[in-house]
């Protein structure tokens, strides 16, 4: 596995990170109920004595930018090991609001510049990172927020290809083979936030990228 004992990893996102999380509560019991706290159960339950420590900083509604604004405090104040990303989604959604403001849409540049740069300045103070894709929870291909939602994991892919100590996780891949078994309603209600079991396949992947064996 990728992580060393004690090690301390932050998992970053917006609102499928956060996953109702007690923004008050950094112990296992205010992780949320998806897959930072699934992965932090299955570390504990397979591994014990790793003593592996997981903190959730998943916020709803984030994107990229706001990543980046509480970056220091959310990330970097906090001297993690590792640090897991999962972003993207809400800056696809917002391509598909009424009356969103243009001006304030962020496009394929920017979202990939500002992952970059998150990137490059976390690199030397940490072992690894850990990008994760964010995905859609429909299975129709030609669905032009499915097709803008690979744009944007092939940036994330795109990313993390440029670090050498980057883990790079396709959530997409996993989440569309349960889709085929099971459909896309037994996945989520809104295409976006994933049930139970589609938690726990994102949890899994996550597990599996970084080398943990349960």
């Amino acid at each position: 596995m990728l992580l060393d004992k004690g090690d301390r990893i932050v998992m970053i996102g917006d609102s499928i990170t956060n996953a109702d999380r007690c923004l008050e509560d950094d112990t296992d019991q205010g992780l949320g109920k998806g897959y930072v706290s699934m992965s932090a159960a299955l570390f504990k339950s397979a591994a014990p004595g790793m003593g592996i420590r997981v903190i959730n900083r998943g916020i709803g509604g984030n994107t990229i930018r706001d990543l980046c604004n509480r970056w220091q405090k959310d990330v970097l104040d906090l001297k993690p090991n590792w640090v897991s990303v999962c972003i993207g989604v809400n800056d696809v959604w917002q391509h598909f609001i009424k009356d969103h403001d243009p001006a304030t849409l962020i496009g394929p540049d920017e979202f990939r510049d500002m992952l970059t740069d998150l990137v490059k300045q976390t690199m030397p103070l940490v072992k690894g990172m850990v990008l994760m894709t964010p995905f859609f929870l429909g299975d129709d291909a030609d669905d032009p927020k499915r097709i803008k939602m690979l744009e944007y994991c092939e940036l994330v892919r795109q990313v993390a290809s440029g670090f050498r100590r980057a883990v790079f996780v396709d959530l997409q891949e996993p989440l569309d083979a349960m889709m085929q078994q099971i459909g896309e309603k037994e996945l989520s209600a809104d295409r976006v936030h994933p049930y139970a079991c589609g938690h726990m396949a994102v949890a899994r992947a996550f597990l599996g990228a970084i080398g943990f064996e349960c």
